[in-house]
């Protein structure tokens, strides 16, 4: 029953892994000065609400307000790090493989001297002797 249960859990804990590690996100911050204001993971943050007219922000060179986007994308699997495949390469899991392998033998073990047993002779019933019966 636990096993099963373990095996579910563990199951399930992967594949949250593989789907969280193969998927990309971005995350926009909406500061206003130096406070954050708004976080979104998925969408557009908020603004606060301070809008310039067209004549303000001619007159100020600097905004307050800035938002910032930071793309966090899956991990791509290069073609270049992939390892080609060599006979010393070839060679080498074989017998990794081999040694690991005869480690781990299965041995049978038969318990033959109980095959000719035959109990001995009674002399006497000693159960109807002491009168101790298996109920």
């Amino acid at each position: 029953m636990m096993k099963k249960l373990f095996y579910k859990i563990s199951a399930v804990a992967l594949s949250f892994i593989v789907l969280f590690s193969t998927m990309s996100f971005t995350i926009d911050k909406h500061f206003c000065g130096e406070t954050l204001i708004d976080v979104a993971y998925f969408g557009k943050a908020d603004d606060c609400g301070m809008k310039m007219k067209a004549d303000q922000q001619k007159m100020k060179k600097k905004k307050c307000c800035k938002n910032e986007t930071e793309v966090i994308e899956s991990p791509t699997f290069d073609k270049e790090k992939i390892t080609t495949v060599t006979p010393e390469n070839i060679t080498f899991v074989i017998y990794h493989l081999y040694s690991y392998i005869n480690i781990f033998q299965e041995i049978s073990i038969e318990k033959e001297y109980y095959k000719d047993f035959s109990p001995p002779d009674l002399e006497r019933d000693i159960q109807v002797l002491y009168e101790t019966f298996l109920i």
